[in-house]
């Protein structure tokens, strides 16, 4: 899949799922309070960004579930500053729509009661996203993140030390897509007949 001019990793705000009239989207808020649409299913850039870090989403689902003893809806530690927690952010419009959008939860600075039923994040870059969950439900998930975030097994803990450069994280998703698209080629031309395993 393209990468769509993702922003790097530690930028991202917000990840939720968003209706368009060409279908399922996602809508990207930045760190800076940018907006972007992303043409694709929220899934989809979610596996893009974990693709682009060498990171296996299920592995991480793992890790969660052990710290955090839930089953789904666990946290993604899936770098030093971009631990995503879930939140449903829309009502489903037909059968089989995502409901489920991902918040980063350094980027979260307060939460606030909308009414009995529902919440509003209000985000660091003054972006605010109501949630249809209690402000409990969402509190709960904010320390669920707190123990992944503690953990001293997590990747989160070892790096954060760490200098983490952003120029380096470039090159590397370059080098990724570069291999990603030279795979995508000698398929193809295996395909065709043209080039032998």
């Amino acid at each position: 899949m393209h990468n769509y001019n993702l922003p790097f990793p530690e930028k991202i705000a917000a990840l939720l799922p968003h209706y368009t009239p060409n279908g399922d989207a996602t809508l990207l808020y930045t760190c800076d309070g940018q907006e972007l649409i992303v043409p694709r299913r929220l899934q989809a850039v979610l596996k893009n960004i974990a693709r682009n870090l060498a990171t296996d989403l299920g592995a991480l689902k793992q890790l969660s579930r052990r710290h955090t003893k839930k089953v789904i809806f666990q946290p993604l530690p899936i770098t030093p500053r971009l631990l995503l927690f879930p939140v449903k952010s829309r009502t489903a419009r037909i059968s089989g729509d995502g409901c489920t959008g991902y918040i980063n939860y350094y980027a979260v600075q307060n939460v606030k009661t909308c009414n009995g039923k529902s919440t509003n994040i209000l985000l660091t870059c003054n972006k605010t996203v109501p949630v249809l969950w209690s402000t409990e439900t969402v509190q709960r998930h904010l320390q669920f993140c707190k123990l992944v975030a503690n953990s001293h097994n997590t990747a989160i803990v070892a790096e954060e030390s760490a200098d983490y450069n952003t120029e380096l994280m470039h090159v590397a998703r370059k080098l990724v897509e570069a291999m990603h698209a030279l795979l995508n080629l000698r398929k193809k031309k295996v395909e065709s007949g043209e080039f032998r395993v």
